[in-house]
Formats: structure tokens, sequence, C-alpha cells
């Protein structure tokens, strides 16, 4: 693009468009936009077969984004619960001591942490929004 073409005043009816920025501080007057339909917030395990409502057992769940573990840091945020996917915004509860929260605490061990009553579905919501672009460096 020629110089000669540019726009020479920013003012309040222009629109932006940038392939990235850099700041080390950003001041914004009004809303941000955000396209969530680029980002995530929730964990789904499931099985496929939605009658098979036998125990789901798990020993640890660890979400790595850019080199950092965001279940973890972000664990007392968390909301996790076993549902049947028929009906996925039911909690059906867990059994003995085995609560979905224990899959995030850091802690592996060889039993499991986290057991369902029945059910065919685990969901962990509240989970930092993630840019579904960052996703190669994502380990689930």
């Amino acid at each position: 693009m020629d110089i000669l073409t540019k726009q020479d005043l920013i003012t309040t009816s222009t629109d932006l468009t940038s392939n990235s920025m850099t700041s080390n501080h950003l001041k914004v007057n009004g809303n941000i936009n955000l396209d969530k339909t680029t980002y995530f917030n929730t964990i789904v395990i499931r099985r496929l077969n939605e009658t098979d409502t036998t125990f789901i057992n798990l020993n640890e769940l660890q979400v790595w984004v850019n080199g950092s573990n965001v279940s973890f840091q972000n664990s007392t945020s968390l909301s996790g619960y076993f549902a049947k996917w028929a009906d996925k915004q039911i909690d059906i509860g867990y059994s003995y001591a085995s609560p979905v929260s224990n899959l995030y605490n850091n802690i592996i061990e060889a039993v499991y942490r986290a057991h369902s009553l029945s059910g065919n579905a685990l969901i962990i919501k509240n989970t930092p929004l993630t840019s579904k672009r960052d996703t190669s460096d994502c380990f689930v």
C-alpha cells in the first residue's frame, strides 16, 4: 500500500484491523468485542454410547496451554461434575470421596481420584478462555 493512500487521522468512527499489536499498557475506553466462537472454556469427556452409564474412573486431568497447566493454576475457579449427556446441566454426584475437583489438584496417584456414580460425561466449566488457535500447544 502506498503511504499516500493511508488514513492520516484516526477518529471515533475509524475501524482498525491489525495482524498483531504489542503494548506494555493498554487502556480501553468502552467495550472489546471478542469473537468467542474461536475460544473454549469448557472441557468435556464423554462416552459416545449414551446408554452406557457405567462408572467413569479417572486419575488426573491436566490441561497444558503454552507450557502452563491451566487446570491446576485455576483449580479454585473450575466447576467440574459428572452428568448424563442427555441432561448435561445436572450434576449427578460422585462416589465415595472422589469429587471431580480431585482431577485437577496436580497430584498424580495410582488409584482413581474421581469416580462417578453413573452417567456418561465429565464436564469442567470455567477453564480460562483459551484460543482454539493456541491449541497446537494444548495438551489434555
